[in-house]
């Protein structure tokens, strides 16, 4: 899975990266020479802030073993999040769930419009 933003799509979208120091499947510093190559946890979230114009330095805070860098006030209200886990490998901690929660509920995204729904008894 690359860690870059999606080809064609320039438009900026709230991302969560979410990565452990000790992973060996997706390497914290990348895999060039890996098939498929992968880039950095650095490279990636620095491509990502790029696509959302983000240019305020990050907040940042800790969170259950996590370090979490927050960049907020990018193009269209949305921001940019990475949560490294140090100690973690290609797991899911489970600290990840609530930061994940907080993230998505409070991500800056267009409401969906939904289909007209017929009213009556239920």
């Amino acid at each position: 899975m690359p860690l870059t933003a999606c080809p064609g799509d320039d438009h900026p979208h709230p991302f969560l990266l979410a990565a452990g120091g000790r992973d060996t499947i997706l390497p914290f510093a990348g895999a060039p020479r890996a098939h498929p190559p992968t880039v950095g946890v650095q490279t990636a979230v620095a491509d990502l802030r790029g696509q959302d114009r983000c240019v305020a330095a990050p907040e940042r805070s800790a969170s259950g073993g996590a370090t979490v860098s927050r960049w907020t006030g990018c193009a269209d209200g949305t921001s940019v999040e990475l949560v490294v886990y140090p100690s973690s490998g290609h797991t899911w901690p489970p600290s990840a769930a609530g930061l994940m929660w907080s993230f998505l509920t409070g991500a800056s995204v267009p409401a969906p419009t939904a289909p007209a729904t017929a009213t009556g008894n239920v």
